[in-house]
């Protein structure tokens, strides 16, 4: 005899509700970014700090990529790799992808602006 439940399955998210907090989200990003001021005045110690580590990132990312590429070799379509680096992550290279990223973002020259 098979049990069922008298609970209701969960109701599915409104995806035009989503696409409203994306877009709305979206915006104010673009708005911050136009008319923010840089925290950080280029050549004080706390930039040179920002920008030695998003270059440590960027570093980190291409040996973090290359280590699963090379590791993997040919045999991503004969196996399930899942030792190595792909042992920490289903797949490392958008993980070491994002760290890049950030480290771009961390190493990003601003221009000057004048009052």
């Amino acid at each position: 005899m098979a049990y069922t439940s008298l609970k209701s399955a969960p109701k599915a998210f409104d995806q035009h509700k989503r696409l409203i907090v994306v877009q709305v989200a979206a915006v104010t990003a673009i708005v911050l970014l136009l008319f923010a001021k840089p925290f950080l005045s280029e050549g004080s110690s706390g930039h040179e700090l920002m920008e030695t580590a998003g270059f440590g990132f960027v570093l980190v990312c291409f040996l973090g990529r290359l280590w699963s590429i090379l590791y993997v070799g040919g045999r991503k379509n004969d196996e399930l790799v899942v030792s190595g680096p792909f042992s920490m992550s289903r797949n490392p290279l958008y993980f070491f992808s994002i760290i890049g990223a950030v480290g771009i973002g961390f190493g990003q020259k601003r221009g000057v602006r004048s009052a």
